[in-house]
């Protein structure tokens, strides 16, 4: 299951047109026997679907609503006085 967490701080790169998943290197094992563990894991946040496309452009929007309809009644406020 996605987190909120995810969805947005992951959604900037569900915006890629590519396969951002198939991007992520395996973990590599060092000659010393350690393993690199991979950047990050592969999640469904990354899929390069149109409903994913979709919901990340809803949440940019709703963003940008939101910030904007407070920065307006911010300054209407500071107009009145």
């Amino acid at each position: 299951m996605v987190d909120a967490q995810s969805l947005v701080c992951g959604g900037l790169w569900g915006f890629a047109l590519v396969d951002v998943n198939a991007m992520v290197p395996e973990p590599m094992k060092t000659p010393d026997g350690s393993i690199i563990p991979q950047p990050f894991e592969v999640t469904p946040v990354y899929d390069p679907t149109w409903s994913n496309l979709s919901l990340n452009w809803f949440l940019l929007g709703l963003h940008a609503i939101v910030y904007l309809t407070l920065a307006l009644w911010k300054q209407k406020q500071k107009d009145i006085f």
